[in-house]
């Protein structure tokens, strides 16, 4: 079979299109990679990371540590899953496994360890069951950061912010005890106290009524009429009754007070002024002991006593006198 000349040119056609399609697929760039770790990786689970780690550092496993936290602080999306407090435990624990690891990455322990502060800058190993590599390079970098982690200071006022606080021992005679209500009262509890109060009373007046009703229905010969022999009989068992129910709580509130005694109690109270015994002296007043202290004085402060010409005020200088 013989092709003609359109045949020919028309494979020839085909044949300069499949090449040249070719040409340009083997020429286009490979499409980029992102590198590990840059925008979103598979997701890590932070928290069963730390849960490893944890368990790593029972075991000594330091190298364990950094592997397992390392790919959580490279992703700050795995970090942010996890709580403030969790973060600084992730970073205590990245730091001493790379502290701690053979070899030793310090600058890398003390980056995490400058972590750990930002989120927690109260925070201080407990030297006796730390190591002691960890608990120096957490000082080092806490002294290296001095305007991060300065302790805030409460500005100070002047002298009306001085308290006056009296303190007054009030002493407790134990034989208070012995007359209830008195000793309740006396230990402060008033609602016990206003209880055995009633209940004494109480009885007390019962035993009193049923005595008179038992004496009014007494005749002049001391003998009582049938119809008042059974109201009497029953008053003066009421009047017995009520007798053994006010030594009874005479009694509980004798062993309750014992129970709650405190021989002498302190109270405070704030005063408005200075005591007079922490009142400066009058020079009129000659006291049997003088004592004038100095002490340095601040640059821009007036001393209060005024001192002779020779006291050097660099230091600090005592002087006790006995005008006797």
């Amino acid at each position: 079979m013989q092709t003609g000349p359109r045949s020919s040119r028309t494979a020839r056609f085909l044949l300069t299109a499949a090449l040249g399609v070719a040409a340009s697929l083997s020429a286009s760039p490979p499409a980029a990679q992102e590198p590990p770790g840059a925008g979103s990786g598979p997701a890590l689970d932070a928290a069963a990371r730390l849960d490893d780690a944890r368990e790593a550092f029972v075991l000594g496993d330091y190298e364990g540590i950094v592997q397992r936290l390392k790919p959580v602080v490279e992703r700050p999306d795995a970090l942010q899953t996890l709580s403030p407090g969790a973060q600084a435990e992730l970073f205590r624990f990245l730091g001493m496994g790379l502290l701690l690891k053979s070899p030793s990455e310090r600058e890398a322990a003390a980056a995490a360890f400058l972590e750990l502060l930002k989120r927690q800058p109260d925070f201080t190993f407990i030297e006796s069951v730390s190591p002691p590599q960890a608990v120096e390079l957490l000082q080092e970098v806490r002294a290296a950061h001095p305007d991060l982690f300065r302790p805030v200071e409460e500005p100070r006022e002047g002298p009306s912010s001085i308290v006056y606080i009296q303190r007054e021992v009030v002493e407790h005679p134990a034989w208070l005890n012995l007359l209830p209500p008195l000793g309740q009262f006396q230990n402060g509890q008033e609602v016990r106290g206003w209880l055995f109060l009633v209940g004494e009373a109480l009885a007390l007046a019962t035993n009193i009524t049923s005595f008179v009703v038992v004496e009014q229905l007494r005749g002049s010969s001391g003998l009582y009429t049938p119809s008042d022999a059974r109201v009497a009989d029953t008053a003066q068992n009421i009047q017995i009754a009520s007798f053994y129910i006010f030594l009874g709580v005479v009694a509980l509130g004798i062993a309750d007070a014992f129970y709650a005694w405190e021989p002498e109690a302190v109270q405070l109270r704030r005063l408005e002024a200075p005591p007079p015994e922490l009142s400066r002296r009058t020079d009129d007043a000659a006291p049997r002991v003088a004592i004038d202290l100095w002490s340095s004085p601040a640059p821009d402060a007036t001393p209060d006593v005024a001192a002779p010409a020779d006291t050097d005020l660099s230091g600090a200088l005592l002087r006790l006198a006995w005008p006797f």
